[in-house]
């Protein structure tokens, strides 16, 4: 399987602190496969629950029954940086990192981590989007690794757009206006 298509269409996604509460970043992702129809095996993954949202649920991405195409990571500041090299280990193949405070608040220090997380990836032949991604979004399939708060009220509908954008709050907008125009995104 390429990395195009484990990000845009994967056979297993891993959530890296899933959450019971659909509300919450880590738990959004879980309901939003399920409530958009992804086909594929989610594996939450937090060490305090043995089930999250119906199901079953992994102390760590080491106790996977396999290594998923993808691998949402929903932890914070640090220790996304250990879940992404955990990822790179383990031969995940695309790691969708939502975690914020790299980069973007610190140009030397946080740059930094961010280069960690980097090198590990590519050491390993895996890519990642973000840190401080809103994730990615296959209609198509199901596909939805984000945890944006517009897909909460949203019904699927497939088009044929794609919406592409360095900021993950302003690739919302487009979309919200297209879908009451009724034209359908698909990514």
């Amino acid at each position: 399987m390429t990395r195009l298509k484990a990000a845009l269409d994967p056979r297993s996604v891993a959530v890296i602190g899933a959450s019971e509460n659909p509300n919450k970043v880590g738990g959004r992702p879980v309901h939003y496969l399920d409530k958009f129809g992804f086909k594929g095996k989610i594996f939450p993954i937090n060490p305090s629950r043995p089930e999250v949202q119906g199901h079953k649920c992994y102390k760590t991405l080491s106790d996977l029954p396999e290594a998923p195409d993808m691998v949402i990571v929903a932890v914070a500041g640090d220790n996304a940086i250990g879940a992404v090299e955990d990822c790179a280990a383990h031969g995940v193949k695309v790691a969708v990192v939502m975690a914020s405070g790299f980069g973007e608040v610190d140009a030397v220090a946080g740059k930094a981590k961010e280069r960690r997380m980097v090198e590990a990836a590519h050491k390993a032949g895996m890519r990642i989007v973000g840190p401080n991604s809103q994730g990615l979004a296959n209609f198509g399939t199901g596909a939805i690794a984000s945890f944006s708060t517009m897909f909460m009220d949203m019904d699927r509908a497939e088009g044929h757009v794609a919406m592409l954008s360095q900021s993950g709050a302003l690739s919302t907008v487009p979309v919200g206006f297209l879908r009451q125009r009724g034209i359908g995104v698909r990514h």
